[in-house]
């Protein structure tokens, strides 16, 4: 295991050491390397004076910023396979146990790779209906939080299972450190199953159904409509990424999940354990 954590108490000591040059030095770093980009939603069509008004508006004020781009190049890519499995630990006085466990593969730039993706990270753990939720939290009651999310880097994404088990209780059959070792076994065989065996159509027509659900929140308001023409222009689609993603979750299969998570899951994990140390010794961990 490799101990890379800054403690709360030196943590703590290096926030008061900080001083109203350091923030003046930050800013003025951030100000001369920094790139900006403006997204509007107006009737540009009926209106165009409109776009006049708002170049003006954001010319007053502001700093001058370097023109954006977007990331090409050397500069995109970062991506490098994970070839053994590490164990990062930290030690926390506490009764509980907090995993996270990252996959880190790959970018793709095509749409429907990004839907099986999605899709397999809401089946595995991207709701209360997930196998994460269902199989740790509710059936083997290790988990009084539970799930997976996707992470997006330039060229490098990954999919991150997180858990916080009780380690330590005074309540018999509540918490244990062994907890800690039957959640690591949980992710294990879940990822496997995943990897092995098709999930059922009915299955992933419901994460179609709440993948779905949570684009269509995201169009809410006006104001949410913009931020995700914002975030759509670092897809390879640019704005026209909404237009084609439910085309893309609709020709989803099983087999596109089962190949998907034997993409994804294809490198072994980086874990990182925040526990007491009572827990690592009972379980051997260094």
């Amino acid at each position: 295991a490799i101990k890379k954590y800054a403690p709360k108490e030196e943590r703590l000591k290096q926030l008061e050491a900080l001083t109203l040059a350091d923030i003046q030095n930050v800013y003025s770093q951030l100000i001369s390397t920094a790139q900006a980009s403006a997204t509007i939603t107006a009737p540009f069509d009926k209106k165009p004076y409109l776009q006049n008004i708002f170049n003006n508006e954001l010319s007053v004020g502001l700093p001058v910023f370097r023109p954006f781009t977007k990331q090409k190049g050397d500069s995109y890519k970062i991506y490098t396979p994970n070839t053994e499995a590490k164990i990062l630990t930290a030690v926390e006085d506490n009764s509980q146990a907090d995993v996270c466990q990252a996959y880190k593969f790959k970018k793709t730039k095509n749409i429907d790779d990004m839907a099986k993706i999605e899709l397999l990270n809401i089946i595995l753990g991207g709701g209360m209906s997930s196998r994460l939720f269902t199989d740790l939290r509710e059936d083997k009651k290790l988990a009084y939080s539970v799930g997976s999310s996707c992470l997006s880097e330039k060229d490098t994404d990954s999919i991150i299972l997180h858990i916080g088990t009780t380690t330590d209780s005074p309540i018999p059959n509540e918490g244990s450190p062994e907890n800690l070792t039957k959640a690591l076994e949980g992710f294990q065989n879940n990822i496997n199953k995943l990897k092995t065996e098709n999930v059922s159509p009915q299955e992933l027509e419901n994460a179609k159904i709440q993948y779905k659900t949570s684009i269509l929140d995201t169009f809410e308001t006006s104001f949410d409509k913009t931020c995700a023409f914002s975030a759509s222009k670092n897809s390879p689609y640019d704005v026209y990424y909404w237009n084609n993603i439910f085309d893309a979750i609709d020709k989803v299969t099983v087999d596109d999940i089962r190949a998907a998570a034997n993409y994804v899951f294809a490198n072994p994990p980086i874990t990182s354990i925040v526990a007491s140390q009572k827990t690592f010794d009972t379980l051997g961990i260094k």
